[in-house]
């Protein structure tokens, strides 16, 4: 926790917002938004702890539940693998209640945020049901969900693993989400994710954000998502907050994993590999993490899957549209990685000092990598 936070908890009231602030209407709306991993939603957490008072007048309420400033907490029942900085009082059910007890009747639109909620949607039938029912309570119920396309997505599921565990081989993820529809373990098949919300929500409720195209209009994602939230368009410059969570080059992480043996490579590493593709590739190319081939046949299963997501739900949010996948062609692809490459790294490992180079100096790239 941020010493801001730390001193906004200090002088703020237990309940947020107090019920002197903001307009009343008269139903409760609950948004839920849901994610997906790897579109923002760190970043929009921020601007939505930052901005807590100027929401609140506008009528929007951000309920602070979990020092972390997000609503993990209230999914941990379902998602063990959370860590322990999630813990809430009294446990996640304890959570909910408060939610309900203090929410429930405020006349308000209140958000809550986890991408943890789609990791629940990609579960079994019986927690997403189960986490419907603590809603019950509230006059309407929205989702809200930003999709990412999956080359995109699959390769930012590849760097966030590669933070704290060993992640996938590409070519295993590009095959995993072309067969099963999940990318280390995430909904990556948008029709799948659907049909499960489907099962548990309103379907005329749920409503889906491209993130591709999002990225491109004013205030990028967190201006969209603000935007479809209700935020008046004039008040959503004012809540932006800086882009946090920002991934490293995809191939940098993936040198570094490589030279560690699948990883996760040390940070410093990380950094060396980013320069070393600057300086052979040209700097601030872009980096893919799939071969080209399996960037194609990513595309080509997608794009037939998403175009049929699309259709159904423009019948309920006219106007939708996933972005087209496709290989891009300014990259620097996986297979382009060669000699060049691996030499320099090397040479930058080894004039720096140990503490910069993120693992012991014996440690090299296998000949695999190298040849």
């Amino acid at each position: 926790m941020s010493l801001g936070d730390a001193l906004r908890d200090r002088l703020l009231p237990r309940r947020w917002p107090p019920p002197w602030i903001g307009p009343r209407r008269g139903r409760t709306r609950l948004v839920l938004h849901i994610g997906l991993h790897k579109t923002a939603t760190s970043t929009i957490q921020l601007a939505l702890r930052t901005h807590m008072l100027k929401l609140a007048r506008l009528g929007i309420v951000y309920p602070r539940i979990c020092p972390s400033g997000t609503h993990h907490g209230l999914v941990k029942a379902w998602v063990p693998q959370l860590g322990p900085e999630y813990d809430l009082p009294g446990g996640p059910a304890a959570g909910w209640a408060r939610i309900v007890r203090e929410f429930a009747g405020c006349g308000r639109t209140v958000v809550l945020s986890s991408e943890e909620f789609s990791r629940v949607a990609a579960g079994p039938a019986a927690h997403l049901a189960e986490l419907r029912g603590y809603l019950d309570a509230f006059d309407e119920v929205e989702v809200l969900c930003v999709l990412r396309g999956q080359i995109g997505f699959a390769q930012s599921v590849y760097l966030q693993i590669s933070r704290h565990s060993p992640p996938p081989a590409p070519g295993f993820l590009a095959g995993t989400a072309i067969r099963k529809g999940i990318a280390g373990g995430l909904v990556a098949d948008f029709a799948l994710l659907h049909a499960r919300l489907a099962r548990a929500f309103d379907p005329a409720r749920i409503r889906y954000l491209c993130y591709d195209t999002a990225a491109r209009e004013p205030g990028s994602v967190p201006g969209a998502f603000f935007r479809a939230l209700g935020v008046p368009a004039a008040e959503v410059p004012g809540l932006a907050v800086p882009a946090v969570n920002i991934s490293k080059p995809a191939l940098a992480v993936w040198a570094a994993n490589t030279l560690t043996r699948d990883g996760p490579g040390p940070q410093a590493l990380v950094r060396l590999a980013a320069q070393a593709l600057d300086e052979i590739y040209g700097p601030g190319r872009r980096s893919c993490l799939f071969s080209r081939d399996e960037a194609a046949r990513l595309a080509e299963h997608f794009n037939a899957r998403n175009a049929a997501f699309a259709d159904i739900v423009r019948r309920i949010q006219p106007g939708f549209a996933v972005a087209d996948l496709a290989v891009d062609p300014g990259a620097i692809h996986r297979e382009d990685i060669g000699r060049d490459f691996w030499a320099r790294l090397r040479e930058l490992r080894a004039v720096a000092a140990p503490a910069d180079r993120g693992d012991p100096p014996e440690t090299v790239a296998p000949a695999s990598a190298i040849d």
